[in-house]
């Protein structure tokens, strides 16, 4: 699956979107701070975002949030 790069960023958050959704992927990503202590596995060193890959309609979109999506 390729994606394009996206032609506009939100700087406020979504209320709903509408449309049909196909093609849903939910992926999962952690970044670890390389300054991470080998000994210390506190949650302060981690970080996630999950990525959500669909099209909305005739657009493919991917979008990164703090906690999955969910489409209800």
């Amino acid at each position: 699956m390729t994606f394009s790069k996206p032609s506009a960023l939100l700087s406020s958050p979504i209320q709903s979107v509408s449309g049909t959704v196909s093609n849903l992927q939910n992926g999962l990503l952690e970044y670890v701070n390389p300054e991470k202590p080998t000994h210390d596995h506190s949650s302060i060193y981690y970080q996630r975002f999950y990525i959500s890959s669909f099209h909305l309609g005739d657009q493919a979109i991917e979008a990164k949030f703090s906690s999955p999506m969910k489409i209800g």
